[in-house]
């Protein structure tokens, strides 16, 4: 069936939870710690944290682990296990580590020890990551640790990391490594490896609009469901926590017999952000004046309706000059979607007026902004706090991390009418 490209165009402004986690930059290390805590396999430091930077440890990996494995309801039966004279029963971590060791996935020092607050070397973690694939050491080669480094590098497990054998491995890093091997194909298996994860049952393409939802009682995640005929909104229940961190992404909804999400892989093989300049029948022209050329068949999605680009689509995405505009693209290089990533007029994005000469204050205060890594941008050009003055007017874009400025628009009261 022929793949029909789609720009997406919603009047939907998300909601990005307290819980978001706000110390990862790197784009790969989001995208994993997202889909892992979607998949109930890694959870954060605090609420708001996730310390990519920090070691990780020989307990936590087992924990990581039995998780991947589905067995983590079994680990409280192997905590009273004596298996090593540094793993006693009453330390949160005894039951994975006991439970780890019997299922071969990963061995003691062989001296009645097993060290699990040592830190975790590339080279065994990545022997522990095959070892949860099934491959063993007739599938890859005696000689350890170099064996094991070059069979993970052939099923791409090493993707997006730059580490040698005796390189220690940080949670950030083991974030993306175990993506990775959800990615890659288990032993004598043709299919990914996530499929096997967290009671998995179905699957369904989709561009996340808002995990989070708070509002409405049809669900808490609101997603667009991409088919060969079309598109179409739809709610649905989490059963685990999906971050708002993968906001707007493309990719797969994981969903369990019931019909309820427990994860989601993000699959769009490249995502740009673009500020939309116009829009004619024969494309998309961005603020810095590039033309992207788009079909006339191509749908357009505004609110809960589609509509040809070719017809009236065109006109709804010239309506949102001025904004911010998602491209994603295939493995051809071509964009298959475009994601249009705040309101389509003021009516639909909060906006809010500097009455003060304190603007950046009061922006922050108004549009809830709690990030601090966030772009400026005024009249369409990169801005600081101090560019911004009173009755400037502003919307905050959060796909983009963009708070985007005027002074060119008319802003007053009516004090008596």
């Amino acid at each position: 069936m022929k793949r029909i490209a789609i720009i997406l165009m919603c009047c939907l402004i998300f909601a990005f939870s307290a819980a978001a986690f706000t110390d990862i930059e790197d784009e790969n290390t989001k995208t994993s710690v997202a889909t892992l805590e979607s998949l109930g396999i890694v959870t954060g430091t605090s609420a708001t944290t996730y310390s990519p930077t920090l070691t990780l440890t020989r307990a936590q990996v087992c924990t990581m682990i039995v998780r991947i494995l589905g067995m983590e309801s079994s680990a409280d039966g192997y905590k009273t296990q004596n298996l090593f004279s540094d793993v006693k029963n009453g330390m949160w971590h005894a039951g994975y580590v006991n439970l780890a060791y019997r299922e071969g996935i990963i061995n003691g020092y062989g001296n009645g020890k097993f060290g699990p607050d040592d830190k975790v070397t590339y080279g065994q973690f990545v022997t522990i990551l095959l070892r949860t694939l099934g491959y063993t050491e007739s599938d890859i080669g005696k000689l350890w640790p170099l064996d094991y480094v070059v069979f993970a590098e052939e099923l791409k497990i090493n993707e997006n990391v730059n580490l040698a054998a005796n390189d220690t491995v940080s949670r950030g890093d083991a974030a993306i490594l175990l993506y990775n091997t959800l990615m890659a194909n288990a032993k004598n298996a043709n299919t990914h490896y996530y499929r096997s994860v967290g009671g998995y049952a179905s699957e369904v393409t989709v561009i996340l609009l808002n995990a989070d939802v708070t509002d409405s009682n049809a669900g808490n995640l609101y997603a667009c469901v991409l088919g060969g005929s079309g598109a179409s909104m739809q709610y649905y229940t989490k059963k685990n926590v999906v971050s708002d961190l993968i906001n707007g992404s493309l990719g797969s909804l994981l969903l369990d017999k019931s019909g309820k999400v427990i994860g989601f892989i993000e699959k769009s093989e490249e995502i740009s952000d673009i500020t939309v300049k116009e829009a004619k029948i024969s494309g998309i022209t961005d603020s810095l004046g590039n033309v992207y050329k788009l079909s006339s068949n191509i749908g357009v999605i505004s609110g809960n309706d589609i509509y040809q680009y070719g017809t009236t689509g065109y006109i709804k995405v010239d309506a949102h000059a001025g904004q911010s505009a998602r491209f994603y693209y295939g493995e051809d290089g071509n964009i298959l979607y475009v994601y249009l990533t705040a309101g389509i007029s003021p009516a639909d994005t909060e906006v809010s007026v500097a009455l003060t000469d304190y603007a950046i204050t009061e922006f922050t205060s108004a549009l809830d902004i709690n990030q601090t890594n966030y772009t400026i941008l005024k009249n369409g050009g990169t801005a600081n706090t101090a560019a911004l003055a009173k009755y400037d007017t502003a919307y905050y874009d959060a796909m983009t991390d963009t708070l985007r400025v005027s002074d060119r628009a008319i802003t007053g009261y009516i004090e008596y009418a």
